[in-house]
């Protein structure tokens, strides 16, 4: 794989390779708390807000990666 600097890194809804110590993990960046491969989100009932928001996330699953690759699409047969 071709690691790149975490800093060079897309932060958006894309998922990535994040290398973390001696593993590949699967993580994308959170406005809230950064590089997570999996966080909860709680639905507010109709017409409730939460700190202004109709969800709340919580419980991340954070990671510290240190360097980064995108994750390629399977190919296809025939393509």
């Amino acid at each position: 794989m071709d690691w790149q600097p975490i800093e060079t890194a897309p932060k958006d809804d894309e998922k990535i390779w994040g290398y973390c110590g001696e593993d590949a993990i699967a993580i994308f960046w959170h406005p809230k708390f950064g590089w997570v491969s999996e966080f909860r989100r709680m639905t507010m009932a109709p017409g409730y807000l939460i700190n202004g928001k109709e969800y709340e996330d919580h419980s991340p699953t954070k990671h510290e990666p240190t360097h980064w690759a995108p994750i390629t699409p399977p190919e296809t047969k025939g393509a």
